[in-house]
């Protein structure tokens, strides 16, 4: 009976010991380079996972000290809103589909950067629902 990958989803004969992909049958994981490669795009993820919500915030200081108070910047803010929305939910993304990973999964450097992401990109969307509610009272 063939042998599934987990990784990949290949059948492989019984006495395959590794899959192309890179995971070993008999350890249970990746090894070699698949497994440096992987490692590599967790970290890149992690670390975008906190960038994102801290370039939305920069961008946001940025155009309150430049733009405000200027006749006609309508279109810019809302356009400028947008995308620091899709930056901090990025970054929400990305964190949180690391954490997800679990703790044994993930180099410790990258999952502290993903709790950081995901703390910043979460504290963000909470501090705008509540000036939104402040405002509205």
């Amino acid at each position: 009976m063939e042998q599934r990958c987990p990784r990949c989803s290949r059948e492989k004969p019984p006495a395959a010991g590794r899959c192309a992909c890179g995971w070993d049958f008999a350890a249970g994981r990746l090894t070699g380079q698949a497994a440096v490669a992987e490692a590599s795009a967790l970290s890149a993820e992690a670390w975008a996972s906190w960038i994102c919500p801290v370039v939305a915030w920069g961008s946001q200081a940025v155009l309150n000290l430049t733009l405000r108070g200027v006749p006609g910047m309508g279109p810019v803010w809302l356009l400028a809103g947008v995308i620091q929305l899709a930056l901090i939910v990025a970054g929400l993304y990305l964190g949180g589909k690391i954490l997800s990973l679990g703790r044994d999964a993930v180099p410790k450097s990258a999952r502290r950067a993903a709790i950081v992401g995901v703390a910043l990109s979460g504290g963000t969307i909470l501090l705008i629902v509540a000036v939104a509610v402040a405002s509205s009272l």
